[in-house]
């Protein structure tokens, strides 16, 4: 009965929680990225930029676009995100299997 219901939650686990992949391979991996769009900073004398760039994984610029650019190699990959909202967070998808799997058979607590 405990590994049925062990079984069910994994099941439902994997099932309710959205998966974010990331292709790491390395033809994919570029050495620089520019990041255009509203970026919230959470630094209270900068709190917003319209630009950043990374190299190597790590941010090296935060601030206008066109600096961006110029400090950027031509190859730098740009991922545009026009006016929407861009800001650091930490994603945690969970759900609570047992829970899920009592609403998912239609049985109340």
């Amino acid at each position: 009965m405990i590994i049925g219901w062990f079984l069910i939650n994994v099941f439902l686990s994997l099932l309710v929680t959205p998966v974010y992949l990331c292709n790491f391979e390395e033809k994919h991996v570029m050495k620089q990225t520019i990041i255009l769009g509203n970026i919230i900073t959470m630094d209270e004398k900068r709190p917003f930029a319209r630009a950043a760039l990374v190299k190597d994984g790590v941010f090296a610029y935060i601030g206008g676009a066109e600096e961006a650019k110029k400090l950027a190699g031509a190859d730098a990959q740009v991922l545009d995100y026009g006016e929407n909202f861009i800001y650091p967070g930490f994603l945690e998808p969970h759900s609570h299997g047992y829970l899920a799997g009592l609403r998912f058979i239609g049985q109340a607590d």
